[in-house]
């Protein structure tokens, strides 16, 4: 299987849970597969300390001592006092390991005096400490074991990646039993890599989930005004309420600050639906449409904006469409992160050969796909997900290809989305999941996963809409659960 992020390693964990199999369960076939390593490489009969740290990482090291007990001599140590170990599955497999009789031991947190004389005693450390996402360079009692363990000359057997793994202080296994898949970058440093299966079910690598929003960056707790993100919204004309529902969804996903550029025709009528968005007019009040000639006006607002959204309510007068072609080909050539939706992938699509931009993200609809792609969206399949990877790599950009189940792809990447619901093909829902992308984009995710997690979390705030209107439901319905969804699967929304 091919190597896969940390990050990945969090969707995976989420989406498993959400697709019907537990954290629990995954802890529990991680710390198997462990035991199983162990025993199937000489360790039964043998002593065996296993020191765990106070997340899922000493869980799954917990869950191992248990299915050794009986068939080794097993001794835990825990590296920070019981009652800082952070995660109820975690306090729940040390419980399970009392029960069974294997013996737990603390570290006062100062010296090494609880682990020094198993140290001795063991014929083989397992390091089961600090797992995968942990930043910077062990400290305290972690630095402390890993130079006691690394000077002990005994056989080390790191749990899925080795604690301190990528700094300067770091465990030396002889072998790193690893989950589900290699991680990306793991090597020689790491020893013999076992990679064990833990039951991730296939629905959870191939359909996006709340675990796609474990990718969204944390707001830090003195984050202030800007640091969330700047989205320009470039739409509106004989359309208003597009540019606007994008807006306002590009706020509701958490940005700080949205600006609107449109024509100056309909700007007082874009103010008067939210005092929280800044209007910028183009064009005097007599503009009802973007024109090639409003394009150096538009860009004067693009510094300002760390992603642009192109394309809302712009309607298809001509001038309006080489507009359009002309505001992509400059991103484009700065490499601005944009979204491009409605009217302005038609301009696309007419064009033939646009730009290639790897930080942009195209969201048509099976119509709007055939024009770009000159060929129609093919029936839902795997034949559906290769011609939008195919189109992905042709015009080089993530492509968003909306429908009853969502496809994503960077061309090199294929995710599909089936939240969301029949009641959302209504006007409107399509500017909510623009303005969404938009505000994932510019908080600096890249676009494949921007548009990911977008799909899913814009679909399933339709589905909770559908709970509580039915099919009578409209964009603003949708619009009004969005914070809900994000609050809901966001709990870490701010850094601890």
């Amino acid at each position: 299987m091919e190597p896969i992020t940390f990050g990945e390693v969090l969707v995976l964990d989420a989406n498993s849970g959400y697709r019907g199999v537990p954290a629990l369960t995954l802890m529990e076939n991680a710390g198997r597969g462990v035991a199983e390593h162990l025993l199937d490489t000489g360790a039964k009969g043998k002593r065996v300390l296993i020191l765990c740290g106070s997340g899922n990482n000493g869980g799954d090291g917990l869950v191992a001592a248990r299915h050794l007990s009986g068939k080794a001599a097993v001794d835990v140590v825990l590296l920070r006092p019981r009652g800082q170990i952070r995660t109820e599955i975690s306090r729940h497999n040390l419980q399970r390991a009392e029960e069974a009789n294997v013996p737990v031991h603390e570290m006062d947190g100062t010296t090494m005096a609880a682990m020094a004389d198993l140290l001795e005693r063991a014929d083989i450390v397992v390091d089961a400490m600090l797992g995968v996402g942990v930043e910077g360079a062990p400290r305290g009692p972690y630095a402390e074991a890993i130079k006691a363990v690394n000077a002990s000359g005994k056989r080390i057997v790191a749990v899925d990646v080795p604690t301190g793994w990528g700094t300067e202080l770091a465990i030396r296994p002889e072998s790193t039993v690893t989950f589900h898949a290699p991680k990306v970058g793991m090597g020689a440093e790491c020893g013999r890599i076992v990679v064990k299966p833990i039951g991730v079910p296939q629905e959870a690598m191939d359909l996006a989930g709340p675990g796609e929003l474990a990718l969204i960056p944390r707001v830090a707790r003195d984050a202030h005004k800007g640091q969330r993100g700047t989205v320009l919204v470039v739409g509106g004309g004989p359309y208003h309420g597009a540019p606007t529902l994008c807006s306002l969804s590009a706020h509701r996903a958490g940005v700080d600050l949205v600006f609107v550029a449109v024509p100056g025709a309909v700007a007082d009528v874009v103010r008067g639906f939210s005092l929280d968005l800044i209007v910028q007019p183009v064009g005097d009040r007599g503009t009802d449409h973007f024109a090639p000639e409003h394009l150096g006006a538009v860009r004067e607002h693009e510094g300002r904006a760390d992603a642009v959204v192109l394309g809302p309510g712009i309607g298809q007068d001509p001038g309006a469409l080489e507009f359009a072609i002309r505001a992509y080909a400059a991103y484009a050539a700065v490499g601005k992160p944009v979204v491009v939706d409605a009217d302005a992938l038609r301009a696309l699509g007419a064009q033939g050969a646009i730009p290639r931009n790897p930080k942009a993200v195209l969201t048509p609809h099976p119509g709007e796909f055939a024009s770009l792609a000159g060929a129609p969206l093919p029936p839902p399949g795997e034949g559906r997900g290769r011609a939008v990877a195919a189109l992905a790599t042709k015009l080089g950009c993530t492509i968003l290809a909306k429908g009853a189940v969502d496809v994503i792809s960077d061309g090199r990447r294929i995710k599909l989305n089936d939240s969301g619901n029949a009641a959302m093909a209504t006007g409107g829902t399509g500017d909510i999941l623009a303005g969404v992308t938009g505000a994932f984009l510019a908080k600096g995710m890249d676009p494949f996963d921007a548009a990911r997690a977008a799909a899913f979390a814009v679909g399933a705030a339709g589905d909770v809409a559908l709970a509580k209107v039915g099919h009578s439901m409209l964009a603003t319905d949708v619009l009004a659960e969005l914070p809900c969804v994000l609050a809901r699967y966001l709990p870490w929304w701010t850094e601890r």
